[in-house]
């Protein structure tokens, strides 16, 4: 939706003699629509599980959390868990030091 609002700060032309601000309340309408449409669609999906309950996956539960400590723990300490993966901290600072 960045476009829009890239798009609202444009000048009026001949066609759009108003400019284009309208597309700023355009993207947000949108934004809006899907996310009322994703949250009323996970609704639905949901609706089945609660009248009839499934026994959660208790181990698979478990090494998911067990994953999830180690990674974040990894990250407190510095230490890249996942060094493809750039921060934007990284970027900036990086940027700046060049620049």
């Amino acid at each position: 939706m960045a476009f829009f609002e890239r798009r609202s700060h444009e000048k009026g032309n001949v066609k759009y003699t108003y400019g284009f601000r309208r597309f700023s309340l355009l993207g947000t309408i949108i934004s809006t629509v899907i996310l009322l449409g994703s949250s009323f669609y996970i609704i639905l999906e949901t609706l089945p599980g609660i009248a009839s309950p499934e026994k959660p996956d208790a181990q698979g539960m478990v090494l998911l959390a067990i994953f999830g400590i180690v990674v974040n723990g990894t990250e407190m300490t510095g230490t890249p868990c996942f060094p493809f993966i750039l921060k934007s901290t990284q970027t900036l600072r990086r940027r700046n030091t060049t620049g």
